[in-house]
């Protein structure tokens, strides 16, 4: 049911710790005074996708009873696809604690995950295949995120010369809408 997906989604976006997130990249800002958002909404991808990646291998090679005891679980990777947007968001100078913080997040997962849909589709079908699905879903679940912080990057970019508030939000929904008509995620 796309309700009950969507639903889900906005779930793990509201999770997000805003004070870590804001915290992590004033951090960055700290150590790399120089640096431009792009710089720094690079450093936090490539922090992300480590994460995912280790996160990932755990889920998918070992065995789901012995990576839950270590608190592995499909909630932390889309917990860090969420991260990943939130983080460029404070990079690029924008506050988090607005309420169309979300409701962007859940834009860009949803251009995301509509885009890749194919993909995740047939690569979800090589979980059958024993030790080497494992590393393929690895892949997927790395390419997601790096696809999430580029998209991320690309709208808050824009979003710094946006004239009209929501504007731009409005007009990449509508893009996505009539780019990728279905939803399968």
């Amino acid at each position: 049911n796309q309700t009950a997906k969507e639903a889900a989604a906005r779930a793990q976006i509201e999770q997000i710790d805003l004070d870590a997130v804001e915290k992590l990249v004033a951090d960055l800002w700290t150590k790399f005074p120089n640096a431009k958002p792009e710089q720094i909404a690079q450093r936090l991808l490539r922090r992300q996708l480590l994460r995912v990646s280790r996160t990932s291998v755990v889920m998918n090679v070992v065995p789901p009873k012995m990576a839950e005891t270590v608190g592995v679980d499909y909630v932390e990777i889309a917990l860090i696809q969420a991260e990943i947007i939130f983080q460029i968001a404070v990079a690029y100078g924008f506050e988090l604690q607005v309420p169309e913080c979300q409701d962007e997040a859940f834009a860009i997962i949803d251009r995301v995950l509509r885009a890749n849909r194919l993909a995740i589709i047939g690569l979800s079908a090589t979980q059958m295949i024993p030790f080497a699905g494992g590393f393929i879903n690895t892949g997927t679940d790395t390419y997601l995120v790096y696809q999430i912080g580029n998209t991320a990057q690309q709208f808050y970019k824009s979003l710094i010369e946006e004239e009209v508030p929501g504007e731009i939000l409005n007009a990449f929904i509508q893009e996505t809408e009539r780019r990728y008509k279905q939803r399968l995620w």
